[in-house]
């Protein structure tokens, strides 16, 4: 998974999307801010990865929300980027919990992978830069397809420690 958050115009869409795009990458995000034309651009050159739509980032409150999207529900602009992502021929969104647990009501948006970012196991407290965390259970009760669990991990002393309490807490 590559998580760039590439935006751009659809040439340099095109370009940048089909030089990450190898066999060892599953995933290259993409920023909605992109527009229908880039994300497009950068789907028709991933031959090998899957492209993710990203919509608004989890450090964003609902003050950051208002200035850049004049509304401050993050839901809503969440669902028309996912619509977007669909319209686009991309293979998902990555989102925080807030707006997966929006997402979950609308069936439409079933089809495509959900990769959720600001997990959080219920030993690990730290928010970090998210506004918005679930536990890992919960992101999967919700729809999630893919969990991005980091801090979690990588500040661990013990990293495999960490991994394992987090699979136990999933089960």
């Amino acid at each position: 998974f590559i998580d760039l958050q590439l935006v751009g115009i659809p040439r340099y869409m095109q370009e940048i999307a089909s030089i990450l795009s190898q066999p060892e990458v599953r995933f290259i995000s993409c920023n909605a801010a992109s527009g229908p034309g880039g994300i497009r651009a950068a789907v028709g050159k991933t031959l090998i990865s899957k492209v993710l739509v990203g919509s608004i980032l989890s450090s964003q409150g609902i003050t950051d929300v208002k200035f850049l999207f004049d509304t401050p529900f993050r839901e809503i602009k969440t669902y028309e980027f996912t619509r977007m992502a669909l319209e686009c021929g991309a293979a998902g969104i990555y989102c925080s919990a807030e707006e997966l647990q929006f997402l979950s009501h609308h069936p439409e948006i079933n089809k495509i992978s959900k990769i959720v970012v600001g997990i959080r196991p219920k030993w690990y407290q730290d928010l970090g830069d998210h506004k918005f965390t679930v536990t890992p259970s919960m992101a999967m009760e919700l729809g999630a397809t893919y969990l991005v669990i980091g801090s979690p991990i990588t500040k661990a002393e013990n990293k495999k420690e960490a991994v394992k309490k987090i699979l136990d807490e999933l089960r």
